[in-house]
């Protein structure tokens, strides 16, 4: 509808791309392609094989991407190879950032908790990291906000030598369709009851077929 496409351009600054889904995998490539530039090429292949189909009537794609600046900055000219234990037993030389600045830090005797300010002062990185070598299975086993809230609790300013290997995390949910439907959002996956009209006219016409989501 004219009017459908209207509000996205006026109230979300957006604009449709006519696709042809009877060629799902160009289809997938362009949509895939749309993200990866939006998202400096850190997320690749939102959409697997097989996802769109030649029923594919439109494909709803947001992406945010976050560029933070830390408050103290990690220099270059420090970054040097150092053990980092991925493992109990397994230590491994990984390019190691390094500074020494005054931070929020605490000690409680099982972890050591930092936080590391983005500038602004509006959000931060918090790491937790256990005393002992073999202490990671105790700390997820317990995380909960209670845990996180006596943690940051002991938080106090404190000169701290911080090594902070580079590392890259990357989650991924083929299909959260299933846990939104257990939370109660039913009817918007149900052809039969769906009615998302205010898009084609059509009651009954469309319903989401999966709900997709990378970080």
């Amino acid at each position: 509808l004219d009017g459908y496409i209207g509000l996205l351009k006026s109230d979300y600054g957006v604009s449709l791309t006519p696709l042809d889904y009877t060629k799902s995998e160009a289809a997938r490539v362009t949509i895939n392609k749309w993200v990866e530039n939006k998202t400096h090429d850190k997320i690749t292949d939102l959409i697997g094989p097989g996802v769109l189909t030649p029923d594919t009537r439109l494909t709803l794609v947001n992406a945010i991407y976050f560029y933070g600046k830390w408050k103290s900055v990690f220099q270059p000219k420090d970054t040097d190879e150092w053990p980092f234990q991925v493992s109990p037993d397994k230590p491994e030389d990984v390019p190691m950032m390094s500074q020494t600045s005054d931070f929020p830090y605490a000690d409680t005797g099982s972890v050591q908790v930092l936080e590391l300010p983005y500038r602004g002062a509006e959000l931060s990185m918090l790491i937790v990291l256990p005393k002992s070598t073999n202490g990671l299975n105790a700390i997820e086993s317990g995380l909960s906000q209670k845990a996180l809230t006596e943690w940051t609790s002991k938080l106090a300013t404190t000169e701290v030598i911080v090594h902070l290997p580079k590392f890259k995390m990357t989650w991924g949910a083929e299909d959260l369709s299933h846990q939104l439907q257990s939370l109660g959002m039913k009817d918007a996956f149900d052809g039969n009851i769906a009615d998302f009209s205010g898009m084609d006219g059509n009651p009954h016409g469309l319903c989401i077929d999966a709900v997709l989501h990378k970080a």
